[in-house]
């Protein structure tokens, strides 16, 4: 990134601390978040299914929480949430692994990592909106945004 050389702000644009975002998960965030997961997706490196993380409700919703506020205060992220496993699938229609295109590679992380960062994400674009760090006509992975109703907006304002 040393070759850009052109920003569109300045040394000292957001002044320490000028952005707030609570490092302070709750657990009904974390709580609608597990009951987004299909329970029986493949197994993360943890071996632990959605479904078990499902089942235990309220306690391990606590649990999920209390780690991610230690993760956020800490700014430590534990090392096997790092890992993944990486498999092969073989692609429908395909007779065997041998092709080159008859697989593709998914890698499965921590079930419990997905939702801490699914929890982080969230808290971000919380964060970005609130403090209105994109620009109107970025409309990709935002709430309430799409491509039609940023042609809307741009007629509106034609």
């Amino acid at each position: 990134m040393s070759d850009i050389n052109k920003t569109s702000f300045q040394k000292g644009s957001f002044p320490p601390d000028s952005i707030k975002v609570s490092c302070k998960a709750i657990r009904e965030e974390v709580e609608a978040i597990l009951k987004t997961r299909k329970p029986f997706r493949a197994l993360g490196r943890d071996g632990i299914p959605n479904g078990f993380l499902q089942a235990i409700g309220p306690k391990m919703a606590n649990a999920i929480t209390l780690l991610a506020t230690a993760c956020w205060e800490l700014g430590y992220y534990p090392q096997p949430f790092k890992n993944a496993r990486t498999i092969a699938l073989r692609k429908l229609g395909k007779p065997t692994y041998k092709e080159l295109g008859a697989w593709r590679l998914i890698a499965l992380l921590s079930t419990i990592r997905k939702v801490i960062e699914t929890l982080t994400a969230k808290r971000l674009s919380k964060a970005v909106e609130e403090n209105s760090l994109l620009l109107d006509s970025q409309i990709g992975a935002r709430a309430g945004r799409s491509t039609k109703t940023g042609q809307i907006e741009r007629e509106r304002q034609s």
